[in-house]
């Protein structure tokens, strides 16, 4: 990511990640916004600027994500363009929180046939890329290119802990592809490895989508209970929390456990905003109403 000898980018950045993670991430939110602040070296504004970007949106403060990504890749020096393409890839996941990123959608095109680089960063906007691609009804083999190329290497997790992965990893999940699981157990290799909470729940609520898609119920019902009890004492909060209520009522549906299904939809209510969590949480209670 361009560092400078012991201090660079991934390593830093991932341990300035977990410290916020061990504790309370709304807490480490509001450590974070000073040090941004202070902070004069571009290349430490940038590694906190990520991580206070990331405890941002999991507490609900999307827009302000949004633009915190945006200004600190702006006022990056040439020599840490990778480290701006990884802001940029955390700039354009705030999309999928409810953020307002007027041009996002021309950058995202772009990225399908711009190739920045073989590094971190490029594969994470490429890895972003796919998965728009997929929303707006990209051929599966398209999109599953994108996300290949961008999972290809795993040294992004090392600054990323997932986060972004998990957006090339639901196109290769959706299409069928092996490399879905496969990217799973490369991401919860990593958390065990780092101690990272927030890849650890991660994994947990996103192999637990992937086991209520391929239709092993039992295994996506126990892996979401854990997600669930893990996210609420990270602190996860906003549209965020819709993600593990949605996926467990839509399992409880299939396992005929109605009453159990519409509790957690009741236990989280539905903001009313254009994001993914919300899109997953109604797509759910529609399907619950109907059944």
């Amino acid at each position: 990511m361009g560092g400078r000898g012991a201090r660079g980018g991934g390593p830093l950045l991932h341990e300035q990640g977990r410290a916020g993670e061990r504790d309370h991430v709304p807490a480490g939110a509001e450590h974070l916004r000073p040090a941004y602040r202070e902070l004069e070296d571009p290349q430490d504004r940038a590694l906190v600027a990520y991580t206070l970007v990331r405890a941002l949106l999991f507490t609900g403060h999307v827009d302000e994500a949004a633009e915190t990504a945006r200004l600190a890749r702006k006022e990056l020096p040439p020599e840490l363009a990778d480290m701006g393409l990884a802001l940029e890839g955390v700039e354009f996941m705030s999309l999928y929180f409810g953020a307002t990123i007027p041009d996002a959608a021309e950058r995202l095109v772009r990225y399908r046939t711009e190739y920045p680089g073989d590094s971190p960063g490029s594969r994470m906007v490429r890895g972003v890329a796919g998965y728009e691609w997929m929303r707006q009804g990209g051929q599966a083999d398209a999109c599953c290119e994108l996300a290949l190329e961008s999972i290809a290497s795993p040294d992004w997790l090392a600054f990323d802990g997932g986060f972004a992965w998990i957006a090339a990893i639901v196109p290769l999940v959706l299409a069928d592809r092996e490399e879905g699981l496969a990217g799973l157990d490369t991401l919860l290799r990593y958390a065990h490895r780092s101690g990272s909470a927030f890849a650890v729940s991660g994994v947990h609520l996103w192999r637990g989508w992937a086991m209520l898609r391929s239709g092993d119920l039992p295994e996506a019902e126990a892996l979401l209970n854990l997600s669930v009890d893990e996210l609420e004492r990270w602190g996860l909060g906003g549209v965020a929390r819709l993600y593990p209520a949605a996926f467990m009522a839509e399992t409880l549906m299939e396992r005929d456990d109605l009453e159990g299904a519409r509790a957690h939809l009741e236990r989280t209510g539905v903001d009313d905003i254009a994001a993914e969590g919300v899109r997953f949480w109604r797509m759910v209670n529609a399907e619950l109403l109907l059944a």
